[in-house]
């Protein structure tokens, strides 16, 4: 929103790239916007968001890829994992766990939280539950929305907090349109987890098979709780 608002911005978002220092708490929030260079169709900005009045305390910073639109010769999209319907899911009733896991609706195909799964993968439908049309935000959010891996190896909560998290939009402006309030695929897997850290990646794609977003985060996490 910050970018989308600024006077100098132009084309559409396609990666970002966030790395978290603080938390944010209740209070005055600050965003600053800057153009780093301008290319000829690419635009390199920063978002810093403070987590007070003054901007002194740096909450967390978002390296930005901003481009106009280009066509090109080559076309390739990786195939989504399976051939199914939303509808052939049954929704997720989400009785514990985050709050705002509740402002999604979430239709689980593989892989359950909190348990011994033995491997970190799952594979689910998504949207939002009170039906926003999906836009550059909304993915912000959804690629996020993957429970840490950690939650699938082992049936036990742990303190988990993300350090860096990158996000691809592969998706036009006519294609988000077209998905609007409809459920999107999202995949996540993890490569590797121990020494108290893991990596994980997601990936998103519409019913028609659309890829439309990638997203990738290292995290750390603590003892078992309780």
């Amino acid at each position: 929103e910050a970018l989308q608002t600024h006077p100098d911005f132009r084309g559409r978002v396609l990666t970002a790239n966030a790395t978290f220092l603080d938390g944010l708490t209740e209070g005055e929030i600050r965003f600053r916007a800057r153009l780093l260079s301008r290319k000829r169709s690419t635009d390199f900005w920063r978002v810093e968001v403070y987590a007070d009045a003054e901007e002194s305390n740096l909450a967390f910073a978002v390296d930005v890829v901003a481009a106009l639109e280009r066509q090109g010769e080559e076309d390739y999209t990786a195939p989504p994992p399976v051939d199914s319907k939303p509808e052939d899911t049954p929704v997720f009733e989400v009785r514990s766990g985050p709050q705002w896991i509740s402002t999604f609706e979430m239709r689980p195909i593989k892989g359950r939280p909190f348990r011994d799964g033995g491997e970190p993968y799952s594979l689910g439908w998504i949207r939002d539950a009170g039906g926003r049309p999906l836009d550059r935000k909304g993915l912000a959010a959804l690629v996020d929305t993957p429970l840490p891996r950690i939650f699938f190896i082992a049936a036990v909560r742990r303190f988990v907090s993300t350090f860096t998290l990158t996000m691809t939009i592969c998706a036009d402006d006519a294609t988000l349109a077209e998905v609007g309030d409809r459920p999107l695929l999202i995949e996540t897997d993890s490569d590797r987890i121990g020494e108290g850290r893991f990596h994980q990646r997601t990936r998103l794609w519409s019913e028609k098979g659309d890829i439309i977003a990638l997203s990738e985060q290292v995290a750390v996490y603590g003892k078992p709780i309780g």
